[in-house]
């Protein structure tokens, strides 16, 4: 599932960042246990010597992805954030930071 903040891979993607996207799209759609490297390699277009240089084991891509998915986190909420900021209601404001 592609969220409408996420960047979509393209020819100036580097080859981890398009990695790292297929992996956010594939895991959500249909689990990390689910997913095999084989699909993951084939989805973002890369060698497997391409995914094993910037990931030597998956449990190593899924740690890269928890990071990526967390820092994607934190700059939607202080986006949001800066953008309620003022209201006269701060918590109402934090709610609706975390609304798609």
């Amino acid at each position: 599932m592609q969220q409408k903040d996420q960047p979509r891979p393209g020819p100036q993607t580097s080859a981890r960042d398009r990695i790292l996207l297929t992996a956010h799209d594939l895991f959500y759609r249909e689990g990390i246990r689910a997913t095999g490297v084989d699909r993951l390699i084939r989805d973002a277009g890369v060698t497997k010597v391409t995914f094993y240089r910037h990931f030597p084991s998956k449990d190593d891509l899924i740690l890269a992805f928890l990071a990526f998915r967390h820092e994607r986190w934190i700059r939607l909420v202080q986006r949001r954030a800066r953008a309620s900021s003022g209201s006269a209601k701060p918590l109402g404001a934090f709610g609706r930071a975390l609304e798609p």
